[in-house]
């Protein structure tokens, strides 16, 4: 009798044992399957409310973009007037825009691109453009003229920190 009881007591401490690490199993599984869930929701979330967000963006880049081929549009069409009005003003233009190129790239050669029909007038306002870049160079970088040589006294050369541009002088 007490060999059987002892046997039932050891029985029941192991089904006990048993059920208990079963019941940690299960829970944890219950737990990571939550966590799991919960972590996709979050994501899901953070995922709908990006789309959202570039959504909005999105709207906003191509309300701009309407905005500024509008003003892009009204630019245009006034500037063609102008143009078409008073010659000056668009040879006056054309000067502008190469100098800028000129100050933009600082290199010692720039090839101009123009429009067949404005071949001459660009060629006629190359030469002023370039010597406004040269006293504008001069000016805020505080370079001097230089003469290269005796052989070179008829030519104009501007030191741009290695670079070198070489203009016959008129």
């Amino acid at each position: 009798k007490e060999k059987t009881f002892e046997i039932e007591i050891k029985g029941m401490k192991e089904f006990q044992k048993a059920k208990q690490e079963y019941m940690e199993s299960q829970i944890g599984n219950i737990k990571e399957e939550f966590e799991s869930r919960y972590r996709r929701k979050e994501q899901e979330k953070r995922i709908t409310h990006s789309t959202v967000v570039n959504q909005s963006r999105l709207l906003k880049m191509l309300s701009r973009n309407k905005a500024m081929l509008k003003v892009l549009n009204q630019v245009q069409l006034s500037l063609i007037k102008k143009i078409k009005s008073d010659e000056r003003f668009y040879k006056d233009l054309i000067k502008k825009l190469i100098l800028q190129g000129m100050i933009t790239l600082m290199e010692h050669r720039v090839n101009i691109k123009c429009l067949k029909r404005d071949v001459s007038l660009v060629a006629s306002v190359a030469d002023d453009a370039c010597h406004e870049f040269q006293k504008l160079v001069k000016d805020q970088l505080g370079i001097c003229l230089l003469y290269t040589s005796d052989a070179a006294d008829d030519l104009l050369c501007v030191d741009l920190g290695g670079r070198r541009i070489i203009k016959k002088k008129k």
